[in-house]
């Protein structure tokens, strides 16, 4: 008895070792007061997985070492599978109904030698103007993308041998620019930061938006041969008031929370059920089963084999 109490107490302390180690993920400091929306890719993680590692990887490799990437890297004095560290993709004041005209916003973090980003947007400014033209907002110098397809134009910067921009709109990256001199905390909205601090900072790819107003009018596609009705879930809709999601890529992809609050607390999106009924449901039938008369022949477990009995959950 006392052997089984060590070893709890001994597991219990290395659950709050390795949960104090965990960092949590921190808003970026350069996201404007009225971002709503925000996606994070952190590239390094991605790379580093097994999965990427065995099936991706080698063709990232190649793709980039073609003839016409190599040049521009090499101009920019890019590596990209080793110089990028997170990308930032964040969307202000979002309208669902008009999304392109809604101001976005890309920080792109990581080790980059500004000079050489700089000279060589300048120099391709000069070739290409009519897709890449060099413009200027008060003091800030920036480039003006123009897509092939007629899209809105984007606009990038420099800030420093750490961050790179780009943003829908030039008032924008001013903005942003000014926000990096000021290195102020993040000034944005207390509930989306506290969404972004939930995820830890080892995620692959997490999302969080504030959807409370956003959806009051949604209406979902009718018919389209669907075999089930949507119209309980478009009457939820106006009652969304977040919504998150993360990914973490290991071994295999898995995706590791999807969830959406209604205001009445937290739901799984996949079952219907809260976090806590979920939880509760686990307890209970591995209680059950914990019950249940061991019945043990030659060694091996009646339900499974010559395994043990499942963990408890957590």
């Amino acid at each position: 008895m006392i052997r089984l109490s060590r070893m709890v107490l001994g597991a219990a302390l290395i659950a709050a070792v390795s949960a104090s180690t965990v960092r949590a993920a921190e808003p970026d400091k350069l996201l404007p007061a009225n971002t709503d929306s925000i996606l994070v890719v952190n590239v390094p993680q991605i790379l580093g997985s097994e999965i990427v590692k065995k099936y991706a990887l080698e063709q990232l490799k190649q793709m980039l070492d073609g003839q016409d990437a190599k040049k521009l890297l090499g101009d920019l004095g890019l590596d990209p599978l080793k110089d990028v560290e997170t990308v930032t993709f964040a969307t202000c004041d979002t309208k669902i109904k008009d999304i392109e005209n809604t101001q976005k916003l890309a920080i792109i973090r990581g080790t980059f030698d500004a000079e050489k980003l700089f000279k060589t947007a300048e120099a391709r400014s000069k070739k290409e103007g009519d897709k890449f033209e060099m413009v200027k907002d008060g003091n800030t110098v920036m480039f003006k993308i123009q897509p092939d397809n007629n899209q809105p134009p984007w606009y990038a910067t420099v800030v420093n041998d750490k961050t790179v921009i780009a943003a829908s709109e030039k008032k924008l990256v001013s903005a942003t620019v000014a926000a990096a001199a000021a290195s102020k905390a993040a000034p944005i909205k207390k509930e989306l930061a506290d969404l972004i601090k939930k995820f830890d900072a080892k995620t692959s790819v997490f999302a969080a938006t504030l959807l409370k107003g956003k959806l009051d009018d949604q209406k979902l596609p009718a018919g389209q041969g669907m075999p089930f009705k949507l119209d309980g879930l478009e009457k939820l809709l106006p009652k969304m008031e977040t919504a998150t999601i993360s990914v973490k890529v290991g071994a295999d992809c898995e995706c590791r929370s999807h969830d959406w609050d209604e205001g009445r607390g937290v739901r799984n999106r996949s079952s219907g059920r809260s976090r806590r009924d979920h939880q509760a449901g686990q307890a209970a039938r591995y209680a059950r089963r914990c019950q249940r008369p061991a019945r043990q022949a030659a060694g091996r477990h009646p339900e499974h084999g010559s395994r043990p009995p499942p963990r408890a959950p957590t």
